[in-house]
C-alpha cells in the first residue's frame, strides 16, 4: 500500500449527540413499551433520529398512530430543538383531531 501510495479512509467517530444526565423533568412511561392498541387515537407513539442528507445531517421526528401504525407526522430540522416536536405532534392533532 506504501509503495502504491494508498491509505485507508476511515470514517468518523461516533459521537454522542445527546445526554439523559440532566434535571430536566422527565415524562412518566405510560406504555410501559405495550405498543399495541385497542383504537385509533388512544396512544400515539413518537420518536426522533438523524439522517443524512446530501446537504448535512438532519433530525426527523415523527409520530404515529400505535392502532393502525400511520404515519401522523413528521418534521426534519439541521438542530434537535423543542419546536421540531411540537411541530409534529400539531400536524398529527391537524390530521386526526382526537376526542379528548
Amino acid at each position: 500500500m506504501r509503495e502504491a501510495r494508498l491509505c485507508i479512509r476511515s470514517g468518523k467517530r461516533w459521537r454522542l449527540v445527546s445526554s439523559s444526565r440532566h434535571a430536566l423533568p422527565i415524562v412518566p412511561n405510560h406504555l410501559d413499551r405495550q405498543f399495541a392498541s385497542d383504537r385509533a387515537n388512544r396512544h400515539w407513539g413518537s420518536d426522533m433520529t438523524y439522517v443524512r442528507t446530501a446537504q448535512r445531517w438532519r433530525y426527523l421526528t415523527a409520530v404515529l398512530d400505535l392502532y393502525s401504525r400511520a404515519v401522523l407526522g413528521w418534521t426534519m430540522h439541521h438542530r434537535m430543538q423543542q419546536p421540531l416536536v411540537h411541530a409534529c405532534s400539531g400536524d398529527g392533532l391537524a390530521r386526526r383531531q382526537p376526542k379528548k
